[in-house]
């Protein structure tokens, strides 16, 4: 396993973790949050999906369960009480211990509170479910039997248009084949290759590989879009039935260029798509990026994703002794220039003080940042001081 890769899931999960408890001690502004509450959801959602890349069963099948819950409670079908948030924390707590363990063997996550917490966990979801089945309307029992026969294994046909930065930025295609292998059996896979790439141009960072997919499980469209979180924003990724994949491929006329749905229909049709005289579809404009494409798990729905947002702050980790030794040099060179300014004022020559003065200045603006950087954030220090503080007012 990939050490380095294995410390950066580490080192995400800690701060999404920390980023889960801020926002569940703060129930109150989070209530009527939606943004608040789509971050909380997406804490568990990243973890699991992350956790899913290194093989960590045990991370991924419990936060899934954790990850259902807050599925309800962004769409409003529970409310973030007391009660909620107290299953919650102690949730969270709990992947902390999980993640704490891979790096620390002494760490053994209770058995005993994994299955305490699961079945509060369900009884969350089990009352969701009472609730939608006494507010519905009675049915015929051959309805009911229809239902069911749904839940059985179905055929999915599946395109991969992996983004060109896909191995910049250290993703791996084959691991999320690998993922998809825990909804279901891949029955076969087609590489998609440009035939025309010229090998004097060929960029080994450049991804030039796509996929088209038959998928044999029992699984939702929103369920397998899931799979692909990490690079849905940089690639096309398509999903359908196979019963219902010509009436998808109908919906992405206009949707994409005319030369990828050719593509993605001939490799459909090799896949066990019947051939079917589909109009072809118009030219469509240049997009500035391309699109990723999703559908919603009934009506096959298709939506253009809003592109990346520009981030606004970007951290960049460096290593204590790297920093220390930094800050070593940086008052070596404060010495060096008091030792210049001394000689300076010795000479007496006027433009030689003032080069000196203003070397001095810049000396100081460059310690003044180095140290900046060695310094915490106080607020990681009481950042602990409010759940101490909710946990004396229920005891009290």
């Amino acid at each position: 396993m990939d050490d380095e890769g294995l410390q950066a899931f580490i080192d995400e999960a800690n701060q999404l973790l920390q980023q889960m408890e801020h926002i569940l001690l703060d129930a109150e502004n989070a209530q009527g949050n939606m943004d608040l509450l789509n971050a909380l959801f997406r804490t568990m959602h990243t973890i699991k999906g992350s956790a899913g890349l290194f093989a960590l069963d045990d991370i991924v099948k419990f936060t899934h369960e954790v990850e259902n819950v807050l599925d309800l409670l962004r769409k409003g079908s529970i409310e973030l009480d007391e009660a909620l948030v107290s299953v919650m924390l102690r949730c969270r707590d709990y992947v902390q211990t999980m993640v704490d363990a891979i790096s620390n063997a002494k760490i053994i996550p209770s058995i005993e509170d994994r299955t305490a917490l699961l079945t509060e966990l369900q009884c969350y979801q089990v009352a969701k479910t009472v609730l939608i089945a006494t507010s519905a309307p009675i049915v015929k029992e051959a309805q009911i039997e229809f239902v069911t026969c749904e839940s059985s294994s179905l055929s999915w046909l599946i395109f991969l248009g992996f983004g060109p930065d896909l191995l910049r930025h250290g993703l791996d295609p084959a691991s999320f084949l690998r993922f998809l292998t825990r909804q279901g059996r891949i029955e076969k896979v087609l590489p998609l290759i440009d035939t025309q790439l010229n090998a004097a141009d060929f960029d080994p960072e450049h991804n030039y590989l796509q996929f088209a997919l038959r998928f044999e499980g029992n699984t939702t469209v929103a369920a397998l879009h899931d799979v692909f979180e990490f690079v849905r924003e940089d690639s096309l990724v398509l999903i359908s039935p196979l019963a219902e994949a010509h009436e998808f491929l109908q919906q992405q006329t206009g949707q994409i260029q005319p030369e990828v749905w050719e593509k993605i229909n001939a490799a459909w049709v090799e896949l066990g798509l019947a051939p079917l005289a589909i109009e072809k579809p118009a030219p469509v404009d240049e997009a500035p990026s391309r699109p990723a494409l999703e559908t919603t798990a009934q009506q096959g729905a298709v939506k253009k994703l809003k592109p990346r947002k520009p981030v606004k702050t970007t951290f960049l980790r460096v290593e204590a002794e790297k920093l220390d030794s930094l800050i070593n040099l940086v008052g070596e060179l404060v010495i060096s220039g008091a030792a210049g300014n001394l000689l300076a004022s010795q000479n007496g020559a006027m433009a030689l003080q003032e080069w000196s003065l203003s070397m001095s200045n810049l000396i100081e603006q460059i310690r003044a940042g180095v140290l900046s950087m060695r310094m915490a954030q106080i607020g990681e220090v009481f950042q602990r001081f409010p759940r101490v503080v909710r946990c004396g007012q229920r005891i009290g």
